[in-house]
């Protein structure tokens, strides 16, 4: 779980903070003691205009940060990692005040919050914990914050019904809004293990097949209004060069069908639209496969790989032979 709660966070950190400055992933902060930070962002002389739009991740921003994820409830022992990484990255930069640490948590560490100094942060909703000022570190646990707009981006790094909300609220936003573009990567990552491997975002099989109903669905929306090249190519991370309209309306048409009426013909055409608007051309054994297949979840199961992952390796899901194809 840990590994896909890391590389979830890390997309949605360096999109929504990615135009205001630099984010390093899994950045090295110490040259002798070899250690790494999920996320390390150091703002541009000119911050976008973007953080102001993007609820509590964009006040994250506003300033130097280290950020470090938890897929699970951070133990006191994991914070003072945390802390000792801070520690050394503070004294190689020679800074005299502490880098801004935050740690984001999927799961409710109880016993850190009794015992470990923290109170509720400053200006923030529920859910938002601080240490003493000198120590720079801030505790957002994501379960409990409360659901609003502002949160929405944060509630993302959650499971289950936490994350099932924070899509649904997503998804709700007008198609011109900013937490679209900074969620992009993030949900396409998000929906291809809901299809493929629920659990581990605490889904049932159906919840995780409805979530991706859910956001293809407003991907299309997004393609058919023109909305921003860069919003589009959020959601469905692969189709980065843009669809021509043609293609576009393919698509829709095929999701349409596909998702909504349960026509298994559908299904077929959108996912070949988009495997030929990402790789060019589809083999035709792959193309025999699809045609050949009548289960539309399985059909469904491939069309989020096709957005989402490498050639190599949907062609290969497809063909269930696990060898690259021609």
């Amino acid at each position: 779980m840990r590994a896909i709660f890391d590389r979830i966070g890390k997309e949605l950190f360096s999109r929504a903070l990615g135009p205001s400055g630099e984010v390093r992933a899994d950045a090295e902060i110490s040259l002798t003691d070899p250690q790494h930070v999920d996320i390390l962002y150091v703002p541009g002389t000119t911050p976008s205009r973007l953080l102001e739009r993007i609820g509590l991740v964009g006040q994250m921003g506003r300033q130097p940060a280290m950020i470090e994820l938890y897929s699970s409830a951070p133990s006191e022992s994991d914070v003072r990692t945390c802390l000792r990484k801070q520690l050394n990255y503070d004294h190689g930069m020679k800074s005299t005040r502490p880098t801004p640490l935050w740690i984001v948590a999927a799961g409710n560490p109880a016993g850190l919050l009794r015992t470990g100094g923290l109170r509720s942060k400053r200006g923030w909703p529920r859910g938002a914990h601080e240490s003493p000022g000198w120590l720079g570190l801030s505790l957002i646990v994501v379960p409990e914050l409360p659901r609003r707009r502002s949160t929405i981006l944060l509630r993302l790094l959650g499971r289950g019904r936490v994350l099932r909300d924070a899509v649904s609220d997503l998804e709700a936003l007008p198609l011109e809004a900013n937490e679209h573009q900074a969620a992009a990567g993030a949900v396409g990552l998000i929906t291809q293990v809901a299809l493929t491997n629920p659990a581990r975002l605490e889904l049932s099989s159906k919840e995780g097949k409805d979530l991706t109903m859910q956001a293809a669905k407003k991907y299309v929306d997004m393609m058919n209004r023109g909305v921003s090249e860069g919003m589009k190519r959020g959601l469905a991370k692969g189709l980065e060069q843009g669809l021509e309209q043609g293609l576009a309306r393919g698509l829709e048409k095929g999701l349409e069908k596909g998702l909504e009426k349960g026509r298994t013909e559908g299904l077929r055409k959108a996912l070949v639209t988009a495997l030929r608007a990402r790789f060019g051309s589809v083999p035709r054994k792959v193309q025999a496969v699809i045609k050949s297949t009548p289960d539309t979840n399985q059909l469904i199961t491939w069309l989020a790989a096709a957005v989402s992952s490498e050639r190599d390796a949907v062609m290969s899901m497809i063909q269930g032979s696990g060898m690259p194809t021609d």
